[in-house]
């Protein structure tokens, strides 16, 4: 009976703990999902940033080469930095979504983490009532056998420790 208590014991930590370790997997696959996206937004700007350079530069050798086009290169110059404005504001959307993600991706692990420990606290205890019902039975089973062989009852053994 008491390695059956112990097995079921050991059954459920085991299961708590590959169920927590499901829990951390979760979140560490949350953890690089959030900074994949988070790489994917400073790639993003720094590709606007090049853009952007490259955009200048090639305005900055119309102007050399075109002095009196000069209206020409201020709207390329215009264009550039809207352009470089435009970036940096997508850039930061992408990484206000990319860190709101990563925070919902959290909150769900977390979520199904608890869950997780929850149900491991339930199974647990079923089983544990299951071996209190047999151990109970057990015990009523000793008693009887007891009774029949005319021997002290569990009651009787325990008056004469009183005295």
């Amino acid at each position: 009976m008491l390695a059956d208590r112990d097995r079921l014991v050991e059954q459920g930590r085991q299961e708590a703990a590959r169920l927590a370790d499901e829990g951390e997997l979760l979140l560490e696959q949350a953890r690089r999902e959030a900074e994949r996206r988070v790489a994917d937004g400073e790639r993003a700007l720094e590709q606007a940033r090049v853009d952007a350079e490259q955009v200048l530069a090639e305005a900055e050798a119309e102007r050399t080469r075109m002095v009196e086009a000069d209206a020409i290169f201020q709207l390329a110059r215009s264009q550039a930095d809207e352009l470089e404005t435009q970036a940096h504001a997508e850039a930061d959307a992408l990484l206000t979504q990319a860190h709101a993600e990563a925070d919902a991706l959290l909150t769900q692990a977390h979520a199904e983490a608890e869950d997780m420990r929850r149900q491991t606290d339930d199974y647990v205890d079923a089983k544990l009532a299951q071996f209190e019902a047999v151990l109970a039975s057990t015990l009523t089973a000793v008693a009887r056998g007891r009774s029949r062989l005319g021997g002290p009852t569990a009651a009787d053994l325990d008056g004469r420790d009183d005295r």
